[in-house]
């Protein structure tokens, strides 16, 4: 479609490997469910939705105190959406992998030691090594 640019996209892992997630889940609130809504196909965003758990709000334990419930929303309508972040990564990389828009190069590390920042921190240049997963 016109309305996309031209993304690069350089990734750690492997094409078939799985991904090591560093926590269990990520978190999608109404807003990053609604971008990803209209960034990925409706049978992407589908499966997104019927992998998460939606969640009403959270326990909160203080010492010496009954536990108390505090909702993430004004009513049961507004969850949040916890989502397996290994599962979200390949959904999104499979979705990546079809759009003609978007390159994907596999295998590829951050090397931060030669990105190359201006005078107030943003990054310029950005140097990738090809080989390296962890």
């Amino acid at each position: 479609s016109a309305k996309f640019v031209q993304v690069t996209v350089y990734e750690r892992s492997r094409r078939h490997e799985p991904v090591e997630a560093r926590s269990i889940n990520l978190t999608l609130g109404r807003r990053g469910l609604k971008a990803l809504e209209k960034i990925v196909s409706p049978s992407c965003y589908r499966s997104i939705q019927e992998l998460g758990q939606p969640l009403a709000g959270r326990q909160v334990h203080e010492a010496g105190k009954e536990p108390v419930f505090q909702r993430y929303g004004l009513d049961d309508t507004e969850r949040l959406l916890s989502v397996p972040r290994a599962e979200l990564h390949r959904l999104l990389m499979q979705e990546a992998q079809g759009h003609q828009k978007i390159s994907i190069y596999w295998g590829h590390k951050l090397c931060p030691e030669r990105s190359w920042r201006d005078a107030e921190g943003n990054t310029e240049l950005v140097f990738m090594r090809e080989g390296e997963t962890d």
